[in-house]
Formats: C-alpha cells, structure tokens, sequence
C-alpha cells in the first residue's frame, strides 16, 4: 500500500513580490518571504534610477505606469507597460511590474515570458528565478523547471530552497530516482527541516531503493514532519515485506496514532496481528477499522469478512451480520455468500445456508465450499 506523493502546495508563487529574496525551507513553506534589497523599482536608487537609459518617450510612460502601479490601477499599469515593452524590449523595470500584476491577477501564463525577460536581462534577480519556477511548475512546464532549477543550483549549490524546488520539478517530470537525491540534498543543507527527507525517502521507495528510504524516513519522523502518517505507513509495508511483523506492528500503530482517522492504518494493523496469531489485537484493529471511511466498498467488505472470520467460532450470529454486510458491499464476491452458507449451516438455519451458498454459485459456479455445502444440506 505505497503512498502516492503529492507535492501540490509546496511551492507558492508570491505576488508582489517578484523581487523577494528566495528563504531557507522550513516547516511550513519553502522561503522564509524576507524581502529583498535594492529593488530596481522602490530600492535605495531610487525611481530615476531605474529609468537612465531609456528614452524621453520611454521614461515618461515608465514614469506614468509606475503611478498606475504604485496607486493599484493595475488594468492601466499593464496597459500602458504592454505599449512600452513593444517600444523598448530591454526594459528591465517594465517587464518586472507587468510579471507582477499578472500574478496579482492569476495570469500565470501571461507572466511566465515576463519573467523569463527578467531573468534574462537580470541573471542574479533570484527571487524572480524561484518564482519562474514555480511559474514553470504551476503551467505545467516541467522541463522548463528542471533545467532552470538545475542552472540555479549550480549557481548557489549551498541553498536548501533550491534543492527542494528542483526535486519538487523532478517529482513533477517524473523523474523520481533524481528528485529523491534532490531532496536528500535538501535535506543535507537544511538538517532541521522535516519535509526533505520524508519526500526522498517516500521517492527512494517508489524506486525501489528501500536501503536510502528507511534511514530518510526515520530522520522525517525524528524531525517531526508535518506527515509523519506516510512515512510510518511506508516503513510498515517495508518492514512487512521483510518479514519483521513485529517492527511492522508498531509502525501501523504509529501511523493509526498520527492520523486516527484513516482506515488503512488500522485495516494493515488488524491483518497483521491476525497474520502473527495476535486474534484479540486483530479483533480491535478491525472493529476500529469499521468506525472509519473506507476508501472503497470492496476495501470495507474485506475488513468484514476477515472480521467475521475471527469471531466465528464464537459470535456466528455477528459473524453473519458482518458477511452479510461484506456481500452487500461487494456483491460480484462470490467468497463471501460462501463463507455466509458456511455460518448459517454451523447455525443450523439450514435455508438461509443455502439460498447463500446457491447465490455463490450463481455467482461463481467454481466456488468448492458452496458445492459441497449445498450437496451437504440436500442429503
């Protein structure tokens, strides 16, 4: 029961902000939104500053859209930014707020060629560079994301942030074994955050590579991630498939503590302990089981039948109940009409047992517990 890795909300593109200085991850979120420095259009320099260079013409309409800008008449600010980057394509201010207020509006598209020219003409704005990427990410343009992240990294190989949005790209292109390295990197540079090294060690199994996953998982649960479930759930299904039941266990109880809510957890705990011979602590892990929602029908009828299995020989009227729960939820199953033959025949409601074992065989007529059931109660 491998857990899918979603990444969405992982990365936020900030508007109004294009010029932020990209943070170290934490717990919460991938920067820290300290504002940068020197901005080409409110910085120490000054608005002037940001014109020299142009044209009259030019400077006037900056000077103008910049008012637009500043007094949050956006519609006309971009208007007038259009017409100016048509006349002046290197105007590095203009392509900066017309990024902006395309964000501000939602117009993720629109702005990604925006910034593209920003980072073009400004190659050391990295704050517009993370947000390109995220851009990347948010339309869906993942090779796009890959390289920049790729090229930003090898600028600033030390920043955690980095490392982290470029395996989030990975992730999102697919490239599962290269985003797990990514966020192990990410993890190395920033020791105290949880996320990278639950994300590496749930991409490390995927892959397939259950030696890098573990010890990246347990450092996610020492560290406290925010979704310690999913790394306990994949450390039990590892340790189950390794034939440790017992570390298997805990680890579905760990995962049941985090997040007391999801069938699952509790589910895998009851086969478990019904596996090790641990029948009161199955009992308990599939009564819980059956308090919570499960994902499918056919998942709720399991639950039931293994249930029902379990008490039998002593409960055969719950056990009955429970069977016949598990065939209305799964009513292709043709095991269970059988297994409710078995237990009304036990009863000895001798009718009931075999209208269940006929419908098993109408249902599968190659169900051998029903055959002979039936040959029983027509002697």
């Amino acid at each position: 029961m491998k857990k899918i890795l979603t990444l969405a909300g992982a990365l936020v593109l900030v508007a109004g902000s294009a010029w932020a200085q990209v943070g170290t991850p934490g717990d919460t979120g991938v920067g820290n939104g300290k504002a940068g420095t020197g901005n080409a259009l409110t910085g120490d320099a000054g608005a002037s500053a940001t014109f020299k260079g142009a044209s009259i013409d030019v400077m006037s309409d900056l000077q103008k859209a910049y008012k637009d800008y500043s007094d949050k008449k956006f519609p006309d600010a971009a208007v007038r930014l259009t017409s100016i980057v048509r006349k002046a394509p290197n105007s590095l201010p203009a392509h900066q707020m017309l990024a902006d207020i395309y964000i501000r509006q939602n117009r993720i598209k629109d702005a990604v060629p925006e910034m593209e020219q920003v980072v073009r003409l400004d190659p050391k704005d990295t704050a517009t560079r993370g947000n390109l990427g995220v851009a990347y990410l948010q339309t869906a343009q993942y090779d796009k994301a890959v390289q920049l992240y790729q090229t930003t990294l090898a600028r600033s190989p030390k920043d955690p942030a980095v490392a982290f949005q470029l395996g989030t790209a990975l992730e999102k292109n697919g490239k599962h074994a290269e985003a797990a390295q990514a966020f192990e990197q990410a993890a190395a540079l920033a020791p105290r955050d949880g996320r990278a090294p639950l994300y590496a060690g749930l991409l490390y199994h995927q892959t397939g590579n259950d030696v890098k996953a573990v010890p990246n998982l347990q450092k996610a649960v020492a560290l406290g991630a925010a979704d310690t479930f999913s790394a306990h759930m994949v450390l039990a299904e590892i340790d189950a498939h390794a034939g440790k039941a017992d570390a298997a266990i805990q680890e579905y109880k760990l995962a049941s503590a985090a997040k007391p809510e999801d069938f699952s957890a509790a589910a895998n705990l009851g086969v478990l302990n019904q596996n090790a011979g641990k029948k009161m602590d199955a009992v308990a892990a599939y009564r819980q089981a059956l308090t919570l929602k499960a994902g499918t029908p056919q998942a709720q009828a399991q639950v039931q039948a293994s249930l029902a299995g379990l008490l039998a020989p002593d409960s055969p009227g719950e056990a009955a109940t429970l069977l016949t729960q598990a065939a209305q939820n799964d009513p292709a199953n043709a095991q269970y009409e059988s297994a409710l033959g078995q237990t009304y025949e036990k009863q000895g409601k001798k009718d009931l047992a075999m209208a269940a074992y006929q419908k098993a065989l109408t249902l599968d007529a190659h169900q051998p517990e029903a055959t002979l059931g039936l040959a029983r109660l027509k002697k």
